[in-house]
């Protein structure tokens, strides 16, 4: 779209929705490189609105998907890096970018990058913090939020892991009351 746009077709001028569907496809590729490639976009993104293109702001997708990106690739990295992607999301809409307001599925985006981490046993606690974050942040738990928490949990086989199992099910079947 880029070179196209470059060579004069004005029909084609690339935008943030048309840079989300590019990284969106290496997010769902499972390519080894998904994360580095997704992020790269990003942050050919954030070059070019900085220099004034205000056609490919990021937002909260654009973050959400370089997050879901580094989560379904094979970097051993991967936790890092998209953890590092969300406290960066976090720190620009703290400064004023409304755009890049973390939202449940940034959160659900986090839990499983660690579901997914070369270290899954430390699941649990890590979404432990995730969770209470976002409850911290005022963003309602929704079924996909509890389902995850529980997968993060359910990789680990002791008493602790019992019980936050047990609690998330309970928040579930509340919620499933609720909606009754």
């Amino acid at each position: 779209i880029e070179e196209q746009y470059k060579m004069g077709n004005c029909d084609v001028k690339p935008n943030t929705w048309s840079y989300n569907s590019a990284i969106t496809a290496w997010a769902k590729s499972r390519d080894p490189d998904a994360g580095l490639r997704g992020e790269g976009i990003l942050r050919q993104m954030q070059t070019l609105w900085a220099a004034g293109n205000a056609d490919v702001q990021p937002n909260t997708i654009t973050f959400n998907t370089a997050i879901s990106a580094w989560g379904n690739g094979k970097d051993p990295q991967r936790v890092v890096r998209a953890q590092a992607l969300f406290q960066e999301m976090r720190k620009m809409y703290r400064s004023g970018v409304c755009e890049v307001k973390p939202t449940v599925v940034t959160y659900v985006s986090m839990i499983q990058v660690l579901i997914k981490s070369d270290d899954p046993s430390a699941a649990g606690e890590q979404a432990d913090k995730y969770f209470q974050e976002m409850k911290n942040e005022n963003i309602k738990p929704n079924p996909f939020v509890y389902t995850n928490m529980i997968k993060a949990w359910s990789l680990r086989e002791d008493r602790k892991a019992k019980e936050r199992i047990k609690e998330f099910n309970s928040y579930l079947k509340q919620l499933d009351q609720r909606r009754r």
